[in-house]
């Protein structure tokens, strides 16, 4: 009996499909399926920044896109009377009737940057959510 190179493309082809499958499941169960979704509202929605919840010492957490993600969270800030005093590094610095805020962005998944804000000084996600409104 002749093997038809048609059998060996064809479990070539299944072998390839197999190993993408697992892969992508690989994917997101490292990213969380949680995550998944905030990356799915930020790029197919006109949402710039998405609330990802507090992290494990009760900060809040925010995800935007790695585009421009400096001039955003300045002009977030300033919505809600907050001034920029400095940047230090990752950190930026808010000041407020005499309080002082840091918000600190970390670059998340080569595309994504997640911004953690000091303290209940501003919620990010709800400023767009009122301006959107």
């Amino acid at each position: 009996m002749k093997n038809s190179p048609w059998k060996f493309v064809l479990i070539g082809f299944g072998g390839a499909a197999a190993l993408f499958l697992i892969a992508a499941v690989l994917y997101a169960n490292s990213i969380g399926m949680s995550n998944l979704k905030r990356m799915y509202v930020l790029e197919t929605t006109d949402r710039q920044i998405v609330e990802m919840g507090a992290d494990e010492r009760g900060i809040p957490q925010y995800l935007a896109k790695l585009n421009r993600q400096e001039e955003l969270l300045k002009e977030r800030m300033s919505r809600e009377g907050w001034t920029f005093a400095e940047q230090e590094g990752s950190g930026y610095f808010f000041e407020k009737d005499g309080r002082k805020a840091i918000v600190t962005s970390r670059i998340w998944n080569h595309r994504y940057v997640i911004f953690k804000v000091s303290g209940d000084t501003v919620d990010l996600a709800r400023a767009e959510s009122r301006d959107a409104g």
